[in-house]
């Protein structure tokens, strides 16, 4: 590109032509805005290229964290060295998002080499992502935490080919009608506030998923009687939204809501869309509102996950978190370690009690029966409850949405318990039922929690052998 190089008549000196020098400037100041770009990419302080790619969204939430006076704070207090507090966690996954396919991430932030140590069991994380991609529905989220902790052991989410993306992190968003979800907080609103228990008997007339006027009637003249738990478990709309109308009433209803955390923001080290409800102006959008026929009360997955976290913890809502530990590679120093405590405490015990025996009727032979099968089959579970609660709506332009939250648990063993929460959308033809997601997602989290345990009995029962026997060849 340049023309030849020559020597001046004494021979002393190289010099290039004028032309030549001006494109070699001009390659010059290409190189250096090209560097300058690429050191305030958002990631520019992670170790490893992978998985740098992030929608609009994620890269503008980025480098507004890292104007951000948390951020500031944060990396203030890296440099002193002092420890982190959960709200500098936050604000250092905001400007430094985690690659949730490994259990470690390092970072570097005002000189110092972060080593951040995850919560997600990644053997976990890797069927959920490969069932998603099975059974490709048009778009997926799935959660699951340790519902006695708040450890998150599972993020992931899917997007079809085909379909227009949506953001990465669908299992913090709330962009999907909760539908019949919102059927946990009536039930225990209906528990805690009319003394209704499992098995008390209620009046519906005409099918069970619609909900016309004539249905939400006080006096109903012909009608059927069904229980509660029979009322959850076939997910009856009438039954649930004459409990909003003539048992809570509006004002009761918005307070349980708010109890178990809608419209609040959820303390977790990603950004968490918060959860909210629909108006109910009128008796017609309360019984709407109590069954989840609508689609303007949104949750995101991992808000579903705390409902059914708060079932199988007796009333207890954990704060989620996905940071376990933060280290100080160069002092080794830990900085940060993860403590559980509670969110909230939206019911109480018994309370919690009455919505178990509602979700394991859902799995036993309500709507999710089907997508338990081979949960009933697994000699594994015995002695595991296990529940849930299914829901889907029609969201208009996008599909039909399908959720499923529940948990499992061993009743004292608390290293056999999973919350779990899946979100599947789907067009015509659909492929999978969340149910199915979920109940596989549990199944293959006790099986491998007992197969983990069963190595490590008997290798602990091989050392012993050899212990006491030296001389025996093994």
């Amino acid at each position: 590109m340049l023309r030849k190089v020559r020597r001046d008549a004494r021979g002393a000196r190289l010099r290039l032509p004028r032309r030549g020098r001006i494109r070699a400037m001009g390659i010059i100041v290409l190189l250096a805005v090209a560097g300058s770009l690429y050191l305030r990419r958002p990631d520019a302080g992670r170790t490893s290229p992978a998985d740098r790619a992030k929608p609009d969204e994620t890269e503008a939430a980025s480098r507004a964290a890292e104007q951000s006076p948390e951020l500031a704070k944060a990396a203030t207090a890296v440099r002193k060295g002092t420890t982190l507090v959960p709200a500098d966690v936050r604000a250092l996954m905001r400007r430094y998002p985690p690659r949730l396919t490994q259990t470690a991430d390092t970072i570097h932030v005002r000189g110092s080499s972060l080593a951040i140590h995850y919560s997600i069991d990644t053997a976990l994380q890797a069927l959920a992502r490969t069932m998603l991609r099975r059974y490709h529905p048009k778009y997926g989220a799935v959660v699951a935490l340790d519902p006695e902790t708040g450890r998150t052991l599972v993020l992931a989410a899917y997007n079809h080919p085909e379909e227009p993306p949506l953001a990465r992190d669908l299992y913090c968003r709330s962009m999907f009608p909760a539908a019949s979800i919102v059927k946990i907080v009536t039930a225990a609103s209906a528990a805690e506030n009319a003394g209704l228990t499992a098995g008390s008997p209620l009046e519906t007339a005409g099918a069970n998923h619609t909900l016309y006027r004539f249905q939400l009637k006080k006096e109903l003249p012909r009608h059927r009687a069904v229980t509660l738990e029979e009322a959850f478990a076939y997910s009856i709309n009438p039954v649930f939204g004459r409990l909003g109308i003539h048992y809570l009433g509006a004002e009761t209803m918005r307070a349980s809501l708010t109890q178990f955390g809608f419209g609040t923001p959820v303390p977790f080290d990603l950004h968490v869309d918060e959860a909210r409800a629909a108006p109910a102006d009128s008796s017609f959008e309360l019984a709407e509102l109590a069954c989840g026929f609508n689609q303007n009360t949104r949750i995101s997955p991992l808000f579903g996950a705390l409902l059914a976290a708060a079932v199988s913890a007796g009333g207890y809502m954990p704060t989620p978190a996905v940071v376990d530990s933060i280290r100080d590679l160069r002092s080794g120093h830990k900085r940060y370690a993860f403590k559980a405590r509670p969110w909230r405490i939206p019911m109480r015990p018994q309370t919690a009690a009455e919505l178990a025996k509602l979700m394991r009727a859902v799995a036993r032979y309500g709507t999710a029966r089907k997508s338990f099968v081979y949960v009933k089959r697994s000699g594994r579970f015995t002695g595991i409850e296990y529940g849930g609660k299914t829901g889907n709506v029609d969201m208009d332009g996008t599909g039909r949405v399908d959720w499923f939250a529940g948990f499992a648990r061993h009743a004292s063993d608390p290293g056999q318990r999973i919350a779990a929460c899946v979100v599947t959308v789907h067009g015509p033809q659909w492929t999978v039922h969340s149910s199915f997601l979920g109940a596989e997602l549990m199944r293959a989290y006790i099986r491998n929690v007992q197969i983990a345990r069963e190595r490590l009995a008997a290798d602990t029962t091989s050392r012993a052998a050899t212990a006491a026997h030296p001389d025996k060849e093994s």
